[in-house]
């Protein structure tokens, strides 16, 4: 770069040579050094070396056929098992009688509130093959966008890696918004939560893109906190999101939350009087009837328990103590990590202590961990580093069922089977930040770059007392 008479000369960070490590040439520009201290865009000149987005969208279009082919070279009763039992449950429904007597050929009985059966009142109208076409199709193109929500809200990589660390900066700009919602997008599809929602045909995706869409400011105006209730309402998990949104002062988008939520269960009612007292007062507390909760596939604190042979009333104990714990941690450690600007992260730690916490955490409700795993990539440490790779990798390979295939010994079968819950655990107690979990004294502090949307002048205008706390990921 060369220098005018009113350009103040910077020196160049240490490159890698000097410190005896071989740094790879990306330019032949003498003065890159002061460019990158000067905070000259990269993107440009590094753009050449980066596979252009649409390259990254057709390795993801690869991943969506082979995908569909493996689902349907699975029998018939092996594929959409669980949209076959929102389908029959409908028509069941319709039929005059009450939807929670209704269990599929293979046992599956209906679980969710009454408010999402009014949802998918539509589907008993369209014949089921249809259906499954059209439940794959959505869940395909609701992959890259749900990634490029969250490519929206990515810090910059200047926000995120100190100047001692240029080649991570580097490679971070590399991946410009496009790039990064398809490689995101890529991850997610590959990983088993992805893969298990497309065989059976589940709702847990469009549960996440919901929440997301809404605790990431994606949603405007007075419709904020809306989608948030909508979701607890379908599957009552998210409503841990309302108490983030009451804790970070979100206070109308958590009261409009709660709004929803009650309209919907409300609507639920009016629809299905006898249906819904059954469920608030007798299956809601009725777990074990969705099946056998030992079961590997569930990654929940109370499966992990009773794959100890922990039963009865000490189980009850237990898991409330521990996931009342995870919960607590995750909130309070959320609230810091919005005050420091990172709301994305808080939003998918939030996330993650549900998988934890919920009765039942199947394989395709662990779409949090998977985020997860994404953004740790970008993190400050270099073992943070590590471990988004770590988690990835757990998340895209069972390596609990390989484990159970190796004669390693009971208690790292065990661990080996149980690697996917304690990733969401780990998350919430020490993911996205250099301290532990319980130094919860201090503020914490925004990153170089990176603005809290509370701190200005305008957040005391927006009516809430603070900003909307999630453009501060910008």
């Amino acid at each position: 770069m060369r220098r005018g008479p009113d350009t103040p000369a910077v020196d160049p960070p240490v490159d890698g040579a000097s410190r005896g490590v071989s740094v790879p040439e990306l330019s032949t520009d003498a003065d890159v050094g002061s460019d990158w201290a000067a905070g000259l865009d990269i993107q440009a000149r590094l753009a050449r070396w980066a596979p252009a987005a649409c390259v990254i969208a057709a390795v993801f279009a690869v991943i969506a056929v082979v995908s569909v082919v493996l689902v349907l070279r699975n029998p018939p009763e092996n594929r959409f098992a669980d949209l076959h039992v929102y389908w029959g449950t409908v028509k069941f429904w319709r039929s005059g009688r009450s939807p929670y007597q209704w269990a599929a050929p293979n046992g599956d009985p209906f679980t969710y509130p009454p408010f999402a059966l009014v949802l998918f009142w539509p589907l008993a109208a369209i014949p089921e093959g249809v259906v499954q076409a059209f439940w794959m199709a959505a869940t395909l193109l609701l992959i890259p966008a749900l990634s490029a929500g969250l490519s929206a809200r990515w810090p910059r990589p200047e926000a995120v890696f100190a100047p001692s660390t240029p080649w991570r900066a580097r490679a971070l700009a590399m991946l410009t918004r496009g790039r990064l919602t398809w490689v995101i997008a890529c991850c997610l599809l590959l990983s088993s939560p992805l893969q298990s929602d497309l065989r059976f045909g589940q709702i847990s995706l469009v549960v996440v893109s919901l929440t997301l869409a809404d605790a990431l400011g994606l949603v405007r105006g007075r419709a904020r906190g809306c989608l948030i209730g909508l979701a607890a309402a379908i599957k009552l998990t998210p409503a841990v999101f309302i108490v983030w949104l009451l804790a970070v002062g979100r206070r109308r988008e958590g009261l409009r939350a709660l709004v929803t939520f009650g309209l919907a269960a409300a609507i639920g009612a009016v629809v299905l009087p006898t249906a819904s007292r059954d469920y608030w007062t007798t299956y809601l507390f009725n777990a074990d009837r969705i099946g056998d909760l030992a079961q590997p596939s569930n990654q929940s604190v109370r499966g992990m328990l009773l794959r100890l042979h922990i039963t009865g009333g000490v189980l009850s104990v237990l898991w409330l103590g521990l996931a009342a714990a995870v919960v607590a941690v995750a909130l309070r450690r959320a609230v810091r990590l919005t005050r420091a600007g990172r709301v994305t992260h808080a939003v998918v730690l939030v996330g993650c202590s549900t998988i934890a916490a919920s009765p039942v955490s199947w394989t395709h409700h662990q779409v949090w961990t998977v985020v997860a795993g994404v953004l740790l990539l970008i993190e400050r440490r270099q073992a943070q580093v590590l471990a988004g790779f770590l988690v990835l990798f757990v998340m895209i390979v069972s390596v609990g069922h390989a484990a159970g295939a190796v004669p390693i010994g009971g208690f790292l079968q065990g661990l080996a089977v149980d690697l996917r819950g304690l990733a969401a655990i780990g998350v919430v107690l020490v993911g996205f930040a250099a301290h532990s979990p319980w130094d919860l004294r201090g503020r914490g502090a925004a990153g170089p770059g990176v603005r809290w949307a509370g701190d200005g002048p305008e957040s005391r205008r927006a009516g809430n007392g603070v900003a909307p706390v999630v453009l501060s990921d910008e």
